[in-house]
């Protein structure tokens, strides 16, 4: 859920605030992190969400909020499976789905949710001028390619409105893992007169935004803090606990969060090698959980850009220790390395896990590999500029980067470290404004399909990788929903065409650690859908 390109360890950094929180005058003492009597939890947020338009949305922060605030025909529960949402049934005939909505599913100013809300949503993100990042997702809907497209108009869309509670979606044809895909931000409703009324402004602040979900964003200071409130209208509004959720500080400093949970100011901050000593001897609860991202090294393969070359890619991959990279520079325990597009979570064709039924050698770290390879492309490419390689601004990106430049150094590559704060990555990374990207994908749902996204012709492939059998592999797996052996086997074929052709270069799979005061209760984490899922959490009384 990147692109859900986001996790804590590789976001960027917010050194004032550290600065802030280390020079605290001993009488100026930051609000509790949890208070049981207004049931209030505070945290950090890691960077400022550009938008949250679900239409426009990409990164894993921006779902992290809108899973608070919104709630689609399906949402994720406590695990990895979906459930049933505004939707209160649904059922299946073919390609013709038909929804029931709840009756009690409102938005935050009392107007109920009602299917009209979904398919002007959806015709709202497919209509060519809305340039949805993520359209591609509705393209299962019938003609939602060819309304994203412009070659039919949004009312040829196979999504009606029966009746304010009934919603019928004729499919083009059975989707594997359909059900998943209704949970994703892209999917959710929007009310049609509130976005009238919001114009140009909405999804940006917070009286643009309105909820539907289990919390409002009661405030928004652009690039300081953020706050959701418990939304009262929501159909299932009893579950809700907490009163207030509030992010009084924006930070992916994974130092500095530390800082804010020692000193009593958040109730959770994420764990990195730095500062997991700290967090043990201190005696804080240290918990970890596989966060199901992969983390890798972009290429760009755009005409004229050095890393087109394939030579020079082999070079880069064979430099990589990926072990050693994982043991010096990320430092967690259970983090492993990198040696397929698909991690090794994933499930796969006979109940067991992908990459044990379908096994792939991982890519063998050589400096006289890399060397020979170096020069066939220094001669392919009539010589080697310095490359660029494009990180988020914070320790840990760059600790990662130094590494990357170091191994480059050793085998003859100059490489030029150009760190930037959150959203000059993205749109750097979406201009094609580099040479090398680190960069993170967290899955959208449980299935190999999702991490094809980066190597297929999606707004999410931002190294433009261009492969015509992997096309023709993904539409071919798209279609054997019915037949999980042979939708695998195309799978596979696919994770061995990135390794051979070095799309990307598979770094590392991610797994959190972090800590949390034991009075903070019932928070989900997980590795498909939105984390940290505060919706039904629980502030207890005691010390912590």
């Amino acid at each position: 859920m990147w692109t859900k390109q986001w996790f804590w360890v590789v976001c960027g950094t917010a050194l004032a605030v550290l600065a802030m929180v280390t020079l605290l005058p001993a009488a100026h003492q930051p609000m509790p992190a949890v208070d049981a009597a207004s049931k209030t939890v505070r945290l950090a947020f890691p960077t400022e969400p550009p938008t949250l338009d679900p239409a426009q949305v990409t990164s894993a922060i921006e779902f992290t909020l809108l899973g608070h605030l919104m709630e689609g025909l399906l949402r994720y529960g406590a695990g990895n499976d979906v459930e049933p949402g505004v939707a209160e049934s649904w059922t299946v005939n073919g390609t013709e789905v038909i929804f029931n909505l709840r009756h009690e599913a409102r938005w935050a100013d009392g107007a109920p949710v009602t299917a009209h809300d979904f398919v002007a949503a959806w015709r709202r993100a497919l209509h060519p001028d809305t340039a949805a990042p993520y359209a591609y997702m509705l393209y299962p809907i019938k003609n939602g390619e060819r309304v994203n497209t412009g070659d039919l108009q949004a009312d040829d869309l196979g999504a009606v409105a029966v009746d304010d509670h009934t919603l019928k979606l004729i499919l083009d044809r059975p989707v594997a893992h359909f059900e998943t895909l209704l949970a994703f931000p892209t999917w959710l409703p929007v009310n049609a007169d509130f976005l009238e009324s919001a114009g140009d402004q909405f999804g940006g602040n917070a009286n643009a935004v309105l909820s539907n979900g289990p919390f409002v964003l009661d405030d928004w200071v652009h690039g300081a803090s953020l706050r959701m409130r418990r939304n009262p209208e929501y159909w299932e509004a009893e579950r809700v606990s907490l009163e207030v959720v509030d992010y009084p500080y924006m930070t992916s400093d994974v130092r500095t969060a530390a800082n804010l949970f020692a000193d009593g100011a958040i109730a959770m901050a994420p764990v990195d090698a730095e500062t997991l000593d700290l967090a043990l001897e201190r005696g804080w609860d240290v918990r970890r959980f596989s966060n199901g991202a992969l983390f890798f090294l972009t290429f760009n393969h755009r005409p004229g850009r050095p890393t087109s070359n394939r030579n020079l890619r082999v070079a880069i991959r064979s430099m990589v220790d990926t072990e050693e990279f994982v043991q010096t520079i990320i430092k967690l325990p259970g983090t492993v390395p990198g040696a397929s597009i698909f991690p090794r979570w994933l499930p796969g064709a006979a109940g067991g896990l992908f990459r044990d039924e379908y096994p792939i050698a991982p890519a063998v770290a050589s400096h006289e590999v890399a060397r020979e390879r170096l020069e066939a492309g220094r001669e392919e490419l009539g010589g080697l500029p310095s490359l660029t390689l494009l990180i988020n601004d914070s320790p840990t990106a760059r600790r990662q980067a130094e590494y990357l430049q170091e191994s480059a150094r050793l085998i003859g590559l100059d490489v030029t470290i150009d760190a930037q704060v959150y959203k000059a990555r993205l749109e750097k990374l979406a201009q094609g404004d580099f040479d090398l990207a680190l960069a993170g994908w967290a899955p959208d749902y449980a299935s190999p399909a999702t991490f094809i996204d980066l190597v297929r012709a999606t707004p999410n492939n931002h190294g433009r990788y261009a492969n015509a059998e992997v096309e023709r592999l993904t539409s071919a797996a798209a279609l054997l929903a019915d037949d999980p052996a042979q939708e695998m086997a195309a799978y596979d074929a696919i994770q061995h065409i990135v390794r051979d052709d070095v799309a990307l270069l598979p770094l590392y799979e991610g797994v959190s650690t972090y800590v949390t005061n034991p009075r903070l209760t019932g928070v989900v984490r997980r590795s498909v859908g939105f984390d940290i899922d505060l919706r039904f959490g629980l502030v207890v009384d005691g010390e912590g």
